[in-house]
């Protein structure tokens, strides 16, 4: 969740959620389509997995992930850490 501070708040701008989801009535016969679909489009590149980068040293890892994206260092890439390493 993003929180503004009140200096930040400006009458000249909106600031709205976007919700996507195939739960509501609404948009549930779309949802059993693409949820069928979905392997296919996988298959066929029509959807590419995000690209993963494993953070070494476990939990002490983190850290460095951290300070990686604070110095914009890190782009197209998803950062996963196993805590449970290194221990």
């Amino acid at each position: 969740m993003i929180e503004l501070k009140p200096e930040e708040l400006v009458d000249s701008k909106n600031l709205l959620q976007v919700i996507g989801t195939v739960h509501w009535p609404h948009t549930r016969e779309f949802g059993k389509q693409m949820w069928r679909a979905l392997g296919r489009w996988v298959e066929d590149g029509v959807i590419v997995p995000n690209k993963v980068e494993e953070l070494p040293n476990g939990l002490y890892g983190i850290a460095d992930g951290l300070e990686r994206l604070k110095n914009g260092a890190v782009s197209c890439v998803k950062l996963i850490a196993h805590p449970q390493d290194g221990l």
